[in-house]
């Protein structure tokens, strides 16, 4: 995807792409430099593991939003690609 840099600096991202469902407005993301580019993903959730019937369980330290039938389908479509 390519894209543009705004006067105030910020990166412009299209339409058709912030419809997708990622990233989404206000959402938090980390940004990169390595070797020679960035890249930008979505900040990831700290988590802590709790052992639970003799296995862990990864709990979110914050809320999270709900993970939907549809979402995941989506993924799934996107990651097959």
């Amino acid at each position: 995807m390519k894209s543009t840099i705004g006067a105030a600096g910020r990166i412009v991202i299209s339409t058709a792409r912030r419809e997708r469902p990622w990233p989404r407005p206000g959402g938090v993301i980390e940004i990169r430099a390595r070797e020679g580019h960035r890249e930008i993903e979505p900040a990831r959730s700290p988590m802590q593991l709790v052992k639970r019937r003799g296995g862990g369980v990864a709990i979110a330290s914050r809320a999270l939003p709900v993970l939907t039938g549809e979402i995941l389908r989506q993924t799934i479509g996107r990651t097959r690609r």
